[in-house]
């Protein structure tokens, strides 16, 4: 099947089991817990969902004992269990670029229960000797995204996939991935900053189908219409912004949430277009990095609002030092003045100005377009 049909499929069987059984509810609470998990394993065969990667398997140590003892003295690499997080196994390459970038891109590589073992290593020893950054996890069950690996370019990314595609014995042990990603040559990718996209996926999923239960809709359920009700909520909330059943599952009154989730639900959408390639993957990915001069510029907005008690005043003082350069116009409470105007913000603004020959409250009305910001306090409409 392909990615369609395969969505198709999985949305029909969800429906399928609450129309047999009635005592179901899509709108109770943590349903996306359950889809999640029924997500995960859509790939894996009935006898590996019983599996447990840290425990024993017979007279063998448990994957989990078998990494950390083969990479504990290895360069380039640290392999070890975090025991606030010991459903993971964490793989972290000693170059922190991918440690110290908050947007990654995420590749899933999952395997079954015959190659996960032997397969990691494979993976592991790859990235290592050819020195790529990533900061990576291994779930602890056999699941569709239970290897997941961090990288921080285009590159890097090809060159992991090129060689897992290349490998006879990765290749057989390949799961099929979750449908509801991006793929490139049968590898899923995503990029979702602090939140995760398969467990948004699954959130939506339950939204979906509680609006078909309430409707007495289940056996309508089908891609089409479940991709019609992510696009109209995206235009509703985002574009319109009229509340709807996404603010609430979400929290998009959060800023910092909102446009991380607006981002991922642009994925979701932009993921099912046949015109959507690796190359707009990456554009997407590199759109959802946010400049420093954009964020500084967001701060002291919004902290002179705050200051002020008032949008209007808190947004004027900033121009004025934008245009101005007079450390005056910031208050000093919670270092703001020093930390504004020891930054490149000011210089780099005004640069972007006279390169683009744009004014500077289009730039402002720009940037909370991009970063989807709302002020706290009574404003103009940007």
């Amino acid at each position: 099947m392909n990615k369609k049909d395969r969505i198709d499929y999985f949305l029909k069987y969800l429906a399928k089991i609450a129309i047999q059984n009635p005592n179901i509810n899509f709108n109770t609470y943590n349903m996306e817990e359950t889809i999640y998990n029924e997500l995960k394993r859509c790939s894996t065969k009935d006898q590996e969902r019983r599996i447990c990667l840290d425990e024993k398997n017979g007279p063998k140590e448990s994957c989990f004992e078998d990494w950390l003892k083969t990479y504990q003295d290895k360069e380039g690499i640290d392999v070890y269990i975090d025991m606030a997080w010991q459903y993971f196994c964490q793989f972290v390459s000693w170059n922190q670029d991918a440690l110290v970038q908050s947007h990654n891109i995420k590749v899933y590589i999952p395997l079954d229960a015959g190659h996960i073992r032997s397969g990691t290593k494979l993976i592991f020893d790859f990235l290592t000797k050819e020195k790529i950054s990533h900061v990576s996890k291994i779930g602890k069950e056999i699941t569709n995204d239970n290897i997941v690996i961090r990288l921080v370019n285009k590159e890097d990314v090809e060159r992991l996939i090129n060689f897992v595609n290349s490998n006879k014995f990765l290749q057989e042990g390949l799961l099929e991935p979750n449908p509801f990603c991006f793929q490139k040559d049968g590898i899923a990718l995503t990029c979702d900053g602090d939140y995760s996209y398969n467990y948004t996926v699954a959130t939506a999923i339950k939204l979906y189908l509680g609006k078909c239960q309430s409707d007495n809709n289940l056996d309508q359920v089908s891609y089409e219409s479940f991709y019609d009700f992510v696009v109209n909520q995206y235009i509703m909330e985002f574009i319109e912004q009229v509340p709807t059943l996404f603010n609430q599952a979400f929290q998009l009154s959060i800023n910092q949430k909102r446009e991380n989730f607006k981002q991922i639900f642009q994925l979701m959408i932009k993921s099912q277009r046949s015109d959507f390639s690796f190359n707009d993957f990456i554009t997407h990915y590199e759109n959802t990095i946010p400049k420093e001069t954009e964020l500084l510029l967001i701060r002291a907005i919004d902290k002179m609002s705050q200051y002020y008690q008032d949008y209007d005043k808190g947004l004027a003082n900033v121009k004025a030092y934008i245009i101005t350069g007079k450390q005056t116009h910031l208050t000093k409470e919670n270092n703001l003045r020093s930390m504004i105007h020891n930054s490149p913000m000011r210089n780099e603004i005004r640069k972007e100005l006279i390169e683009r020959n744009i004014k500077l409250d289009d730039y402002i009305k720009e940037t909370f377009a991009k970063l989807d910001y709302r002020p706290t306090y009574n404003h103009r409409t940007y």
